[in-house]
């Protein structure tokens, strides 16, 4: 018996709480998934678990019915009778959830269209009367089928903005119950007294060593018990830092003549000095050491929380060996890095193009997060080792052509 469609529920009630819902398991997650594991990652499986198909008709692959002879019941001067008829119907199979068929959306008519929900996923349209010509029952599928059609683009319009808006919400649930644990294990910590361990240690605090001189003293560690945890380069030192390494390169595209003989050993030596004239370490440590011939570092008990390669472009050979050495420092589960690609071709929008192609083709490329200038953007690399390690790579590009 065929139905009434978009009659049964209302959408908008529907995707209220499957947006509630998302939030819900958010909140159910454990809590060292929550802490450890990429926010990406987490807000992948909340945004697929909880995006919402609205299922769409395959007109491709309908298929007619053999007419076939019925009974049916007509009232004939206030009598309902049985007279013969004849009955044909057209199926059609969709993709998708067949729950939407019972969905109503907010806008819609005074006439919903009327079929048959079948084996889940396919729906059938039935015509009957006494007598049918060819253009009458084609003319009545066809109306159908666009009122259909025309409920499921409501249904859609509805289904975007929610499921546009899944991944941001959830990326905002995790970062604040991120913020939440981690500042209730800060404060049992810094109770002083033993604790049994429940949950392993959080995620990431910011490298005591990496300081902006000069330090006022109020900002000086309090003594008190360490709350312990993996250093992490915060963000705001990060973007400073990379001003600095621009700056520098700045002067260099400025006068491209006094270092394009360079090397790249010698062209690192060039940011050492004024990243050090910024930053200090331990004491009067240094903060910014190198290693390696083209590689300026920042070690936190004994592991690296900032990392940066120089090289000349020299094709994609050369720059995903760039990435494999920045992938290879990577200890702390959030690694911040840079990798400054120095150009000495003339055509410079030729290299640029090909670089970013070249750093998305490396098999550890996770995601392009923003770009943040016509030579700068941002990217997510995976570890090679650990898929919940992370580098955040910013790739700064300079000219600095031969005469």
């Amino acid at each position: 018996m065929s139905d009434h469609l978009f009659s049964t529920h209302r959408l908008s009630d529907y995707l209220h709480q499957r947006g509630r819902d998302a939030s819900n398991a958010i909140a159910g997650m454990d809590p060292e998934d929550i802490l450890q594991k990429p926010a990406d990652d987490l807000a992948n499986i909340i945004e697929a678990h909880y995006r919402v198909e609205i299922p769409k008709l395959r007109r491709d692959q309908e298929v007619l019915s053999e007419p076939r002879e019925i009974m049916q019941q007509v009232i004939d001067y206030g009598r309902a009778i049985m007279v013969p008829a004849l009955q044909i119907s057209l199926t059609v199979p969709f993709e998708g959830n067949d729950m939407f068929f019972d969905y109503s959306p907010n806008t819609f008519t005074s006439a919903p269209p009327i079929a048959t929900v079948h084996g889940r996923d396919k729906l059938i349209i039935t015509v009957g009367g006494r007598s049918l010509e060819a253009q009458q029952v084609r003319s009545a599928f066809e109306q159908t089928l666009s009122e259909i059609e025309r409920y499921l683009g409501w249904q859609r319009e509805m289904a975007i903005p929610h499921n546009d808006s899944l991944r941001k919400n959830a990326l905002r649930d995790i970062a604040a119950r991120k913020e939440k644990l981690l500042a209730a294990r800060s404060m049992a910590a810094s109770i002083g007294l033993n604790m049994k361990p429940v949950l392993p240690t959080p995620s990431s605090h910011k490298a005591p060593q990496i300081q902006r001189k000069p330090v006022p003293p109020s900002l000086s560690p309090a003594k008190r018990k360490a709350f312990v945890s993996e250093p992490e380069l915060v963000e705001d030192d990060y973007q400073h830092i990379l001003q600095i390494i621009e700056s520098m390169a700045k002067v260099m595209e400025r006068s491209p003549d006094a270092f394009v003989n360079l090397d790249e050993e010698s062209l690192r030596q060039h940011f050492l000095v004024p990243l050090n004239g910024h930053y200090r370490g331990d004491g009067t440590a240094e903060a910014f050491n190198s290693s390696g011939k083209t590689d300026i570092l920042i070690r936190v008990e004994d592991r690296n929380v900032f990392i940066a390669e120089c090289k000349f472009w020299g094709g994609t050979k050369v720059c995903h060996e760039a990435i494999d050495q920045l992938l290879g420092y990577l200890t702390w589960r959030d690694t911040k890095s840079c990798l400054m690609m120095f150009s000495k071709l003339k055509d410079f929008t030729y290299m640029l193009d090909e670089l970013w192609k070249s750093i998305e083709s490396h098999p550890n490329f996770m995601k392009e997060e923003r770009r943040e200038g016509e030579t700068r953007r941002r990217y997510i690399f995976r570890s090679k080792n650990d898929p919940d390690r992370l580098l955040v790579l910013t790739a700064l590009a300079f000219n600095i052509p031969k005469a």
